[in-house]
């Protein structure tokens, strides 16, 4: 299985992951070829790569391709991923960033909760059947 960890410009109160967009731009598009071209990659894999590609072409200025990129992840993880996939919330955070950067906030609420709510079903459903409150870990 492929494990492509991207750090991109995004902002985090107190650290900076990467001082250029450019350079953050590079890093996400070289991740999502080395991803494409990985037959281990699976839906999920995918789909967070595009959706983090077109977060990072967003913030570059590369609004056409952001917003091709955003839609194409989302189609994969709506149509191919499972609904409660543990990458989905991630999947779904990204987008909710990317939409964020593009103004459509309300979207971005709305793409939060519904990550949100993934988390603590997987939480409820551990194998341990205990129950995990995610937000107590904030």
């Amino acid at each position: 299985m492929l494990r492509v960890r991207l750090l991109s410009s995004t902002k985090v109160p107190g650290q900076t992951f990467c001082r250029s967009s450019s350079r953050a731009l590079l890093w996400a598009r070289r991740a999502n070829q080395i991803g494409a071209a990985n037959p281990g990659t699976d839906a999920a894999q995918h789909a967070l790569l595009l959706v983090n590609l077109a977060l990072v072409e967003n913030q570059a200025g590369h609004f056409e391709d952001a917003k091709q990129h955003f839609e194409q992840g989302m189609a994969i993880a709506g149509k191919s991923v499972l609904p409660l996939h543990p990458v989905l919330p991630a999947i779904l955070k990204s987008g909710a960033g990317y939409l964020r950067d593009a103004g459509r906030k309300r979207d971005a609420k709305q793409l939060d909760k519904r990550a949100d709510s993934i988390i603590t079903a997987i939480a409820r459903n551990t194998s341990l059947g205990k129950t995990v409150d995610y937000q107590s870990f904030r």
